[in-house]
């Protein structure tokens, strides 16, 4: 059995004690790779996220970049499902449910050009479809331009279901993708790992464990933030983990099995079970008491052994 140190920049140690499972071995592995290759860094991840008080001046930007990506996109000949004449985001509802469609357009077109498809799709089972681009560059960019502006305006919406929600947080241990320790060697195609279908059983609802795999690694959102969204927690892009880098999440996952997101989601027909709540890991067998010093401390104050 395996089990990880933690070492804070005041040398507190806390320990944490690995399950013992098959998917356990994979991500040790994993952990080896990226502690040698690639910067860590710890930070408290609030659930549900923070929100800022309303600034429809900044929010007009990105609004503006938006509508600039999509007017790239069509000039590309790619016909983004949404005209620009719509993108449009006021303090209501309608807007938040804009947002939630700009971001699955990206989320499925970026899905399907990644696949090296020969017809792409902005959205499932619709004809929004368009043949896979000859200048990947550009379209990678703009595409990118639309996430990168609908997170920075989803920041300014407030809802009754983040207002109400009990705040908590997760803590991160996060390995950086972009902050390879040797600037010479990037091996950034190799920082996360596929899931392998046979592992998918060890996924867990039970709180007792406090280490997890960090739902912050999903290319879409976890079944928490589709909840403070009002977003359709069917869609494909709404999942835990389906990768791993060997980061990790410190918190008992106790938010989703809130009694308002359980309601959430049976009223989509879903069951709540394992793979709504995500991996654990393990136990955090020593040291609970350094880890308010561990997420609050200065960028690159962290290490990581594996025992």
């Amino acid at each position: 059995m395996h089990t990880i140190q933690l070492v804070t920049k005041r040398d507190q140690n806390i320990k944490i004690k690995l399950l013992d499972n098959p998917f356990i071995d994979d991500f040790v592995q994993q952990l080896d790779f990226v502690n040698r290759q690639f910067n860590v860094r710890s930070y408290p991840h609030p659930v549900p996220h923070k929100t800022k008080q309303w600034n429809q001046h900044k929010i007009d930007r990105q609004v503006e970049i938006i509508i600039d990506a999509i007017t790239n996109l069509n000039n590309m000949g790619l016909n983004f499902p949404i005209p620009v004449t719509d993108i449009v985001l006021e303090q209501n509802d309608t807007s938040r449910q804009l947002l939630n469609r700009l971001h699955r357009h990206f989320t499925t077109a970026h899905r399907s050009f990644s696949r090296n498809e020969s017809i792409c799709t902005w959205e499932d089972n619709t004809s929004y479809t368009f043949d896979k681009p000859s200048d990947a560059d550009r379209f990678t960019y703009n595409v990118h331009e639309i996430n990168t502006a609908v997170h920075a305006a989803e920041i300014y919406f407030n809802n009754d279901r983040i207002r109400n929600f009990k705040p908590g947080y997760e803590g991160q241990i996060q390995f950086e993708s972009n902050k390879p320790l040797d600037v010479n060697n990037d091996p950034q195609d190799k920082f996360l790992v596929d899931i392998k279908k046979e592992h998918f059983q060890y996924f867990s609802d039970q709180l007792e464990y406090d280490v997890w795999l960090p739902l912050i690694e999903i290319q879409g959102k976890d079944y928490c933030r589709a909840y403070f969204d009002y977003d359709d927690p069917t869609k494909w892009d709404v999942s835990t983990n389906v990768q791993y880098s060997g980061s990790m999440a410190i918190t008992d996952r106790s938010a989703i099995r809130d009694p308002a997101i359980l309601e959430y989601l049976k009223s989509y027909g879903i069951t709540p079970g394992p793979l709504q709540c995500g991996m654990p890991l393990g136990h955090i067998v020593e040291g609970k008491e350094y880890l308010k010093s561990l997420y609050y401390q200065v960028h690159n104050g962290i290490e990581c052994v594996i025992i």
